[in-house]
C-alpha cells in the first residue's frame, strides 16, 4: 500500500515497487487528487503485471532502436524504412525525441500535431494532413513496441488524432486547350514518350518509370502494369504494386500506339549505333546504359498527368467500376473519393437519357386509343 505526502508545493506518492523491492518516490505536479490516482494506477499496474519501472530512455533513443530492429528483421521494406527514418529525423524527434517515454503524454503528441499542421514544413509552410497522419501512424507503431519491451505502460499515441482537417483538395486536371499546348511543348524533350504515356494510360510516375517493353504489346495495342520503382537511397527498388487491383491491362489509345511504335523504332536505332541490342526486360523509359528515367522533378505533374486521363474518361461516359480498373484502384470508393466531384455532372446527362427513355414511352390516353 502506498502513501502520499506533500513537500512544498506539490505531491509525491511513494510505493513499493515489487518488480524488485525497491521502495520509489514520484512527484505528482497538481492536486492531491491527481496523486492520489496516479497512485491507483500504479498499484492496479503492479496488480496486473503491466507496470513499467521508472526509466531514462528517450522517445528518441527507443524510435531509432526500434527503426533499425525492424529493419534488420525485415519487418519493413527498405523504402518504408528510409521513408520512416526521413520523418523521424526531419519532424518528429526534433521536437519529441528528447522527452523519456515515461514522461510523454497525449497533451505533447497533441501540440507536436498542432504545430506541424501550422508551421512544421520548409520555409515554416504547414505540412499537409497527409504527412501529420503519416507521423501519427509512425508514432502509433513505434510506441506499441515500447509497450511490448515494458519501456512504457500504454501507447499515448493510438488515441490521439491529429486535430483539425484541411479541406479536401480537388484534383487538377488539364483543360483541352492545356493539353494541346502541352503535346506541341513535348517535341524533342527526352521525357515526350513517357509523359504521353502517362496522359494517354493514367499510369503513375513509378508504374510507367518500372515499365519493360516485355510489357508493352504493341500487337494487341495493350501495356501490362505488374511493378513499380521507387527511389531509395543510393539507387531505386522495384516493387510490386501495393495492392492486386494495381497488377491491370490497359489498352492503348490509337495515338499512344502510333507513338510507342515511333519512339520503339527510335530507341532500336539509338542502340544499333551505340552497338547496344534491347533485350526484353528493358526499360521502355530508359537510357541506352539501361538505367531507368526518374524525373523526379515531374512526379507533381504526372499526377495532374492521372487525373487527366481519368476526367477525360469520365466526360465519356466511361462506368466507375471501369475506372476503377484502369487506374488500378483498391476499390470503387477510393476512387469515388479521390473523382466523386467529376461524377457529378453525369447525373444530370444521366437524367436526360432517362428523360429521352421516358418520352419514348406512351402516356396512359396513347395507350388507351391503341
Amino acid at each position: 500500500m502506498g502513501s502520499i505526502i506533500k513537500r512544498n508545493n506539490t505531491w509525491t506518492i511513494i510505493y513499493l515497487d515489487s518488480t524488485n523491492n525497491k521502495r520509489r518516490w514520484k512527484a505528482v505536479a497538481g492536486t492531491k487528487r491527481d496523486a492520489e490516482r496516479q497512485l491507483r494506477e500504479i498499484e492496479h499496474s503492479l496488480d496486473t503485471g503491466s507496470y513499467v519501472a521508472p526509466n531514462t530512455i528517450t522517445l528518441g533513443e527507443h524510435a531509432l532502436d526500434w527503426l533499425e530492429r525492424h529493419y534488420n528483421k525485415r519487418n519493413i521494406t527498405q523504402g518504408t524504412y528510409e521513408g520512416y527514418k526521413f520523418q523521424l529525423e526531419e519532424y518528429i524527434l526534433p521536437r519529441l525525441g528528447h522527452y523519456r517515454l515515461t514522461a510523454l503524454d497525449e497533451r505533447q503528441i497533441e501540440v507536436y500535431y498542432g504545430d506541424v499542421l501550422t508551421h512544421g514544413g520548409a520555409g515554416g509552410r504547414p505540412l499537409s494532413t497527409g504527412t501529420v497522419e503519416y507521423h501519427r501512424h509512425i508514432l502509433s507503431v513505434c510506441l506499441k513496441d515500447a509497450v511490448r519491451l515494458k519501456r512504457m505502460p500504454r501507447n499515448i499515441a493510438a488515441g490521439v488524432s491529429i486535430g483539425r482537417r484541411a479541406e479536401k483538395k480537388l484534383v487538377r486536371s488539364l483543360e483541352e486547350w492545356e493539353i494541346s499546348r502541352l503535346v506541341a511543348a513535348l517535341d524533342g524533350n527526352s521525357c515526350r514518350a513517357a509523359i504521353f504515356t502517362a496522359l494517354h494510360s493514367g499510369m503513375r510516375l513509378g508504374e510507367i518509370s518500372a515499365l519493360t517493353w516485355q510489357n508493352v504489346d504493341l500487337g494487341k495495342a495493350e501495356i501490362r502494369v505488374e511493378q513499380t520503382l521507387r527511389r531509395v537511397q543510393g539507387g531505386h527498388i522495384l516493387k510490386p504494386p501495393k495492392t492486386k487491383s494495381g497488377i491491370r491491362m490497359i489498352p492503348m489509345t490509337h495515338q499512344l500506339k502510333a507513338l510507342l511504335l515511333g519512339y520503339r523504332l527510335d530507341v532500336e536505332d539509338v542502340r544499333r549505333v551505340v552497338g547496344i541490342s534491347l533485350p526484353p526486360d528493358a526499360y521502355t523509359f530508359g537510357w541506352p546504359d539501361g538505367r531507368p528515367l526518374l524525373p523526379r522533378e515531374l512526379q507533381r505533374a504526372f499526377h495532374e498527368l492521372r487525373h487527366t486521363c481519368a476526367s477525360l474518361l469520365i466526360r465519356q461516359g466511361v462506368d466507375t467500376k471501369t475506372l476503377t480498373m484502369w487506374l488500378g484502384h483498391h476499390s470503387v470508393k477510393t476512387t469515388l473519393d479521390v473523382y466523386g466531384h467529376l461524377l457529378d455532372g453525369q447525373r444530370e446527362a444521366a437524367a436526360e437519357r432517362l428523360s429521352a427513355v421516358f418520352s419514348e414511352i406512351p402516356s396512359p390516353e396513347q395507350a388507351t386509343e391503341c
